[in-house]
């Protein structure tokens, strides 16, 4: 039997500066024999955060903090132009100080195939 917990670090996790957030991953959750609960920590329309509590592969031990994220299905693109050159965006991401570069690519839309999503990707 698998005991899930759901704990909300937020005293209303359904909003965020008094807007209405849609908050349900949706993704298929990760568990095996060895899983014995997970707590969900946070959870968006994009990801899911849990602490799972683990077994050992001999059954000898528990690890209690066994950290757990899940994303929905993405694609990452090599584009290399006529001239060989790879095609790369210069960008700032949230939680890094300066620019990265990065290759074509993003989520998997639903219905969507990773060849569908790459096309479209590359066209965006």
């Amino acid at each position: 039997m698998l005991f899930v917990k759901v704990v909300m670090r937020d005293t209303n996790p359904q909003t965020f500066e008094g807007r209405k957030v849609q908050a349900q991953y949706g993704g298929r959750g990760w568990v095996n024999e060895r899983t014995v609960s997970k707590t969900v920590l946070a959870d968006t329309k994009f990801a899911r955060c849990e602490n799972h509590v683990v077994r050992s592969e001999d059954g000898k031990s528990v690890v209690s903090d066994w950290l757990w994220m899940e994303e929905h299905d993405a694609v990452n693109v090599i584009v290399v132009n006529r001239s060989g050159k790879f095609l790369v965006m210069k960008q700032k991401k949230y939680g890094i100080h300066d620019f990265t570069f990065s290759p074509v690519g993003g989520l998997i839309d639903a219905g969507e195939t990773p060849f569908e999503a790459a096309r479209r990707e590359v066209i965006e």
